[in-house]
């Protein structure tokens, strides 16, 4: 409980997720938190978007990076953290992997 009254600010997580594969029949989501050292230490619910389904968990965040796995029947495209906003008073920012792009060959044609 300390933990709130002894800060100024609050809980601001940044994450990311991803979906890999986990056996012929499921899938893996998989669920990586940040948060600014030293790490608050709260119970979050979540939910899932997997293919066209909402799944609810609820994790434990202790440390200040975390991975989390959960199984999954497809592909998982969002995640909503503290959906009911208990704990975060700003929302969590999301971390997007940036593609790698390559450059096209450019041939120069002589006329």
């Amino acid at each position: 409980f300390d933990q709130w009254l002894g800060r100024t600010g609050g809980m601001e997580l940044t994450y990311r997720f991803t979906t890999e594969p986990d056996g012929p029949q499921q899938n893996a989501g998989v669920l990586t938190i940040r948060q600014p050292k030293p790490p608050y230490r709260a119970r979050l619910k979540l939910q899932l978007q997997v293919e066209n389904n909402v799944v609810g968990k609820v994790i434990e965040v202790t440390e200040a990076e975390q991975t989390f796995r959960f199984p999954v029947q497809g592909k998982l495209y969002s995640v909503l953290i503290d959906p009911a906003n208990i704990y975060l008073m700003k929302p969590p920012k999301w971390e997007v992997e940036q593609a790698q792009i390559t450059q096209p060959q450019v041939t120069q044609v002589k006329q």
